[in-house]
């Protein structure tokens, strides 16, 4: 009895506002009706749903457009809430909104209406589905060849081509997915197969539509290409899925299956197999989505890629590796949504390995990964960057794929190894070009290198021929770090010396090869390595290369900025690998590196000097001192050693003299002017010989700084001295007298029989310089 008064009740409510629509269905009626619909439950409004239903089929009869939007406007509402359960109800209001859909003068169009009304009716049309129940969906695809599917799907394709309104085409996608994928929910196996067959006739034009929208270009909506891809992952793995694979699955499933279900098994599995090669190219269209510039077609992607990988590994075996790169390239993507959900699905490949199918799935990614070596110096040097970026990134998620433990056996192959390594010298090669050969006159000063550095952005030795964008370097100075951290360093650094010997053409490329790969590296023997590597830049043919240009020269422009490059690379290297070892073996190997080092700091050279400032204040930050300068001074008596050998043998090593130069420049310490009193009388000396005319101007500049720095000693002096503070005499004068008069006694002729009387008769002191040039004529 309380039921029937709810019943009541509830109909009083309804009836108002369903005369009042069916009367006149304007805003105002449509809005009350959707109102009170609202308010009423679902499951009042399921028992008096044939009610409601009455105004609303009058209304979708109406050839007036606006009443109709309102009818499918309260319909709409209605289904929210309900679902239809009867078969002829179903099937009156789905030919009403299909046939709103036909245009009868020519079938084969769509409708001209207004694109509203035509959103409005697809999106009825797929909530009218989405909520009709399994019973009723059985009947919908039991009927004679799907027709009423068959024939809203191609409506739905016709719209897609044709229309141009994003929300619409996106409408149209949903309601072919719709229709492909709501009988999954039926449990009955031998519906469900009877349904795959019958949809197995739209597939192919389900998929070229799929192929159409996402080769338009990036103009068109994302979200359009997000629903293609959508509607192809659900299409595959329900249709094309493992499932319907008998002979790679199961031999003996056959004698299971009665025998009419065996037949039909058979037939549905050589569609598969013959429409092979065209689900290929359809998933390798869909995965060139993995370039799209929106995130969320990338995003969708992956999903789609996870899916159909679940699902059919065995019916789209010929697609799997290109799906299985998709999210190898994805992994490294610049947006952290797209990048965790691949990774995910990556990090789900690992396990495999250990399944039963690891031999298998490793021989294939070692294929592939082959196949990949061969092809990307070509696609490096013919694409732009996006693409670049991409074919990095997959060679990147490869090696992250493997892991350190299959990555180390991939490279035991020399094939791969050799392969591997020209790859990456072929994509790291090197401009030489803007390379300038103009000497400077400055002087270097260790005290103003970390200034210069950091403002020092682009750096002229390290620039890319293939690549227009800066980070391409850093991309691919991480897939380097990579092959050292996953492979044996050992083994291929000392392969790479090899090279190094063997490819002079190469070296430049090799060189910082072997630099990032080595730069993060911290195993048993990374001592050693870097011990072998720093001796086989030091070699004096490998470390002293002709950079300039004269009559003598048999050096061009070219070769004297390839050698610069060289130079500044070896320079670089050094630093970095000895700033990777730790502070203890690294002052083992400032013995050997820190002077040349220096001679790099004061080369003419503007790329050459700042990579090697560059490279001492690397080494000054990793060993922990305050700064280079630092650095420097507690290595005095090291580097005083080098330079009095290297003076006396001027000739062979003329950039001693860059060397010295940086060093006495230094004017804060006492102990380090004074610890170089002997080389400066070295210098003196070699300056008095006939045969180092050619160093001249380098010795010129040793004598000008030191008396520089003298001078400055000499004021500091002065300030303590109050004897000097009140008898000033001006510093400059009387440096530049002590100066000549020592360069006077030190070359005199000592087997002159006169000596000693000359000698008195010269020993009196000077007033200026002047006075003197008179005593000499």
């Amino acid at each position: 009895m309380a039921d029937r008064e709810h019943y009541t009740q509830v109909f009083r409510k309804l009836k108002p506002a369903c005369d009042a629509f069916i009367t006149e269905p304007n805003d105002l009626n449509t809005s009350r009706l959707k109102n009170v619909l609202t308010e009423v439950s679902s499951l009042d409004l399921e028992r008096l749903q044939p009610y409601i239903l009455i105004p609303l089929e009058i209304h979708l009869k109406n050839n007036k457009f606006k009443w109709m939007v309102n009818a499918l406007d309260v319909l709409t509402t209605l289904l929210k809430k309900t679902s239809i359960s009867v078969w002829p109800t179903f099937m009156r209001i789905f030919s009403m909104l299909v046939g709103k859909l036909i245009n009868y003068k020519n079938p084969d169009e769509v409708v001209s209406v207004s694109e509203d009304v035509k959103l409005s009716i697809i999106i009825t049309l797929n909530l009218l589905i989405k909520k009709a129940n399994i019973i009723v969906l059985n009947q919908l695809y039991e009927q004679v060849d799907c027709k009423n599917v068959g024939y809203l799907i191609y409506i739905c394709t016709n719209i897609i081509k044709n229309e141009k309104m994003n929300i619409l085409r996106v409408e149209a996608i949903t309601c072919i997915r719709i229709l492909s994928s709501c009988w999954n929910e039926n449990t009955d196996s031998h519906y469900r197969f009877k349904i795959i067959q019958n949809l197995t006739k739209f597939v192919p034009g389900i998929l070229s539509v799929c192929s159409l929208v996402v080769k338009a270009t990036d103009i068109q909506h994302h979200s359009i290409t997000v629903a293609a891809l959508d509607l192809w992952s659900t299409i595959s793995s329900l249709i094309i899925c493992d499932d319907h694979v008998l002979e790679n699955c199961n031999p003996y499933l056959c004698k299971l299956l009665p025998k009419n279900e065996n037949e039909a098994h058979k037939i549905l599995n050589e569609w598969i197999q013959e429409n092979s090669e065209n689900v290929l190219l359809v998933s390798s269209l869909m995965t060139k989505t993995r370039e799209h510039q929106h995130w969320r077609v990338r995003l969708q992607l992956v999903s789609s890629c996870n899916l159909v990988l679940s699902k059919c590994t065995r019916s789209m075996k010929s697609s799997v590796t290109n799906l299985i790169e998709t999210l190898i390239v994805l992994s490294d993507d610049e947006q952290s949504e797209v990048e965790k959900l691949a990774k995910k699905s990556v990090n789900k490949l690992h396990e495999i390995f250990d399944g039963q199918n690891k031999k298998s799935l490793i021989e294939l990614l070692e294929e592939s990964f082959y196949i990949l070596l061969f092809k990307i110096p070509r696609l490096i040097r013919t694409s732009n960057y996006i693409k670049q970026k991409t074919e990095l990134s997959l060679l990147s998620g490869y090696i992250k794929l493997f892991g350190k433990s299959h990555f180390s056996r991939v490279l035991n192959s020399h094939a791969h190894l050799d392969r591997l390594t020209t790859v990456l010298i072929q994509i790291l090669e090197l401009d030489y070009k803007g390379i300038s050969l103009l000497e400077e006159s400055s002087i270097r000063d260790l005290n103003y290198l970390q200034q210069f550095v950091t403002e020092t952005s682009n750096i002229p030795w390290k620039q890319l021929v293939h690549f227009n964008d800066t980070s391409a370097l850093y991309k691919i100075e991480s897939i380097c770090k990579l092959v050292g951290l996953y492979g044996d360093c050992n083994f291929i650094c000392h392969y790479l010396m090899d090279l190094f010997e063997s490819r002079i053409m190469y070296r430049r490329e090799i060189t910082l090869l072997m630099t990032m790969i080595l730069s993060e590296s911290n195993g048993e023997c990374h001592y050693n390595i870097v011990k072998d590597v720093m001796e086989l830049y030091l070699e004096f043919d490998v470390w002293y290369l002709p950079t300039s240009i004269d009559k003598n020269s048999t050096t061009n422009m070219a070769d004297a900025q390839k050698n610069i490059v060289q130079i500044c690379l070896m320079t670089e290297g050094i630093a970095r690998l000895v700033a990777s070892l730790d502070v203890t073996k690294q002052s083992l190997c400032l013995i050997h590196c820190l002077y040349p080092i220096l001679e790099r700091v004061g080369s003419e050279y503007g790329p050459i000097s700042l990579a090697g400032q560059g490279a001492i204040t690397l080494l000054a930050q990793s060993g922990g001192y305050d700064n280079a300068t630092d650095l420097v001074i507690q290595n005095s008596d090291y580097l005083s050693h080098h330079f009095t050998t290297k003076l006396w043998s001027i000739s062979e090593y003329p950039e001693v003299l860059n060397a010295l130069k940086v060093v006495m420049n230094l004017s804060s310490s006492d102990d380090l002017l004074q610890s170089f009193h002997t080389i400066v009388t070295d210098v003196l000396v070699q300056s008095c010989d006939a045969h180092c005319t050619e160093n001249m101007h380098s010795f010129m500049k040793v004598f000008h700084i030191f008396v520089m720095c003298v001078r400055k000693w000499q004021q500091k002096c002065a300030l303590t001295n109050k004897h000097d503070m009140e008898n000033p005499k001006p510093s400059s004068k009387c440096v530049v007298e002590d100066i000549l008069e020592y360069h006077r006694l030190m070359t005199m002729d000592f087997e002159d029989k006169d000596w000693e009387e000359n000698d008195n008769s010269n020993t009196q002191p000077c007033e200026n310089i002047e006075d003197y040039d008179e005593e000499n004529k």
